[in-house]
């Protein structure tokens, strides 16, 4: 993996050698893009795994970005993606600094979402067969993913061509997620619910981020082109939650604590839009 991350700066580096840059533009942009999701899938028939119902396929996304070049060579950017259900529930705030004309470095905070389709919010003990749900429409859930990144960056610009690559050092978490539903007996009048509330497991992670972008316009004081951005992740995850099994009443339950098995992600973000600079 660290050969790869060499070649990924080295390849940059081939690129721009021509290119020179001395300090960051503001621009806007809007892209259109993917992101797409694989990890292994681990079964289990004691509990539940909400990563084992990770949505994957549904991940098309668009995106709105805004920098702010600031003075001694510092830029404030601004980013917001949002999904088909077009809600920003996936934003990040990024500040850059150049120390030289083609080197800097950077920080930012972002949060991203992990969606959950058709699980099964009971638990598979024998005492349940015989119940069924009073809701049997909660099945879809959301789960939000704050993360501080660190790292350096390549900037390079000229007058048609810009280049910008990053090296995300990341630490993050899982957000909240609490689910409940309750249970009827067939045979008698028993009534049990179910709570799902999962503990904030963090992880660490590297990610390669890279934007090329090419400006056939010129405008007198600004210009219009074209933009491609992607970005690589590769990490394990678990999802570790507390199960809470209330019985007749809310004063007589049964607490577990469930450590979900760790899966591993692979993480690819495709981006196409237009970009202006001014």
């Amino acid at each position: 993996m660290k050969t790869i991350y060499l070649i990924f700066f080295w390849g940059i580096e081939a690129i721009a050698q021509n290119v020179d840059s001395t300090t960051f533009s503001s621009f806007i942009n809007i892209t259109f893009g993917n992101k797409y999701i694989t990890r292994n899938e681990i079964k289990t028939n004691q509990e539940i795994d909400f990563f084992n119902y990770l949505l994957e396929n549904d991940n098309q996304q668009i995106g709105i970005q805004a920098r702010f070049a600031l003075k001694n060579r510092n830029a404030l950017t601004i980013s917001s993606l949002l999904f088909s259900d077009l809600e920003p529930r996936n934003f990040e705030i990024n500040y850059s600094k150049l120390v030289s004309k083609k080197i800097g470095y950077f920080a930012n905070f972002k949060t991203y979402g992990y969606y959950f389709s058709q699980y099964p919010l009971q638990n598979l003990e024998n005492d349940f067969t015989n119940f069924e749900l009073f809701d049997k429409n909660v099945t879809y859930g959301y789960v939000n993913q704050p993360s501080i990144n660190i790292g350096p960056m390549l900037y390079f610009e000229s007058k048609r061509i810009i280049v910008e690559s990053k090296l995300n050092f990341g630490l993050g978490y899982l957000g909240k997620f609490k689910k409940s539903n309750s249970y009827i007996s067939r045979n008698t009048f028993e009534i049990v619910k179910v709570e799902i509330e999962n503990r904030k497991s963090t992880y660490f992670t590297i990610i390669p981020d890279i934007s090329i972008s090419y400006f056939p316009i010129l405008l007198k004081k600004s210009k219009i082109g074209i933009i491609a951005h992607g970005n690589y992740q590769n990490v394990k995850r678990s999802f570790n939650y507390l199960k809470t099994i209330r019985r007749w009443t809310s004063d007589n339950f049964e607490t577990k604590l469930i450590s979900g098995n760790k899966h591993h992600f692979k993480n690819l973000e495709v981006n196409f839009g237009l970009n202006w600079r001014f």
